[in-house]
């Protein structure tokens, strides 16, 4: 199962890409250790907009009203945006108090991001990311028609728990950057980061991994097929 899932292939062939070009980008100088880690943390914000892009194709190819789900979108935006700015100010905070980055109060959020995207190369490394979900958007979401089988209210929960798993491991990295070693913990978030991803764009119809997590964690008063659709809209 695992081979289906990490083994390079065309869907995942970005995400390798991505890796590679990362630790390239570190280990020659051009990145520090820092910009790796608030590329990383600023992609929640990258991963938000993206979703509206496909709420917004739900919407007009959706045969459900269309200002319900313009009101769902507005709901998405306001909700998501707090919690963002909840995790930057408890990010922010923590950088504050250890002190090794310049930066203000965790509060002056919008000072502080201004901080951040003067880091040397870290446009670089934005840039690759947005790369990245538009060939995903493209190749999977318009591509195999995902917006047709399912609905904004369904979708809109789908990037709070991959944003949760990767805010976890930032912050995990986080602490082998200002305890231990910066080399460690570039190379345990572009890692685990690779890993989580792949996992994420191998849950599909039919792969080896779905019908392992149906098999392993299906709650028995869930059905297999309602517990793949859940999973699957999950992974978008």
């Amino acid at each position: 199962m695992w081979k289906s899932v990490l083994y390079p292939n065309k869907a995942n062939s970005n995400i390798y890409i991505a890796a590679a070009f990362v630790l390239f980008l570190y280990f020659t100088g051009a990145l520090s250790a820092i910009a790796v880690l608030f590329a990383y943390f600023l992609e929640t914000i990258i991963i938000g907009l993206f979703m509206v892009i496909k709420m917004s194709f739900i919407t007009f190819h959706s045969d459900e009203h269309k200002g319900s789900n313009v009101g769902k979108i507005l709901f998405f935006c306001v909700h998501y945006g707090g919690f963002v700015a909840i995790q930057s100010i408890f990010a922010f905070t923590y950088l504050e108090i250890e002190g090794s980055v310049k930066i203000g109060s965790g509060f002056n959020i919008i000072e502080n991001y201004h901080y951040v995207l003067q880091l040397e190369n870290i446009w670089l490394l934005l840039g690759l990311t947005v790369f990245s979900h538009l060939y995903n958007l493209v190749t999977v979401f318009l591509n195999e028609k995902r917006y047709k089988d399912i609905t904004a209210s369904e979708i809109m929960v789908a990037p709070y728990v991959r944003i949760f798993v990767q805010q976890f491991v930032v912050i995990l990295a986080g602490f082998f950057m200002f305890w231990s070693s910066e080399v460690a913990a570039v190379l345990l978030l572009v890692l685990i980061r690779t890993f989580v991803d792949c996992c994420i764009i191998s849950i599909k119809d039919g792969s080896p991994l779905l019908e392992w997590l149906v098999k392993q964690k299906r709650p028995p008063e869930i059905t297999e097929e309602a517990f793949r659709k859940q999973l699957k809209n999950l992974s978008e």
